[in-house]
């Protein structure tokens, strides 16, 4: 009867757990089209000119990707954007 007692314990343990890791997933924006995370944001910085921040967005591009050919979809110096499609990697709690 104990081993029975102890057994029914630790299934009623491990189901807990399942349930709360379960809850705690993170909430993260997901695209309605491609079904995959995408973050995606416009800042209005009134400190910086447009030119200026393509330039940061862009070093940050080259900097932070391995092969940032790759990863760099859209360059449009004139309309200030950049589109980059990359991996990162997303650790959860």
């Amino acid at each position: 009867m104990n081993r029975k007692f102890i057994f029914s314990c630790l299934v009623v343990l491990f189901f807990s757990v399942i349930q709360f890791v379960h809850a705690q997933t993170a909430s993260v924006p997901i695209s309605d089209e491609s079904k995959l995370i995408t973050y995606t944001a416009v800042v209005d910085i009134p400190s910086e000119s447009k030119d200026e921040l393509y330039h940061k967005a862009y070093t940050w591009s080259n900097t932070y990707f391995k092969n940032p050919s790759s990863v760099i979809k859209t360059k449009d110096v004139l309309n200030g954007e950049i589109v980059c499609k990359g991996k990162f990697r997303i650790n959860t709690p």
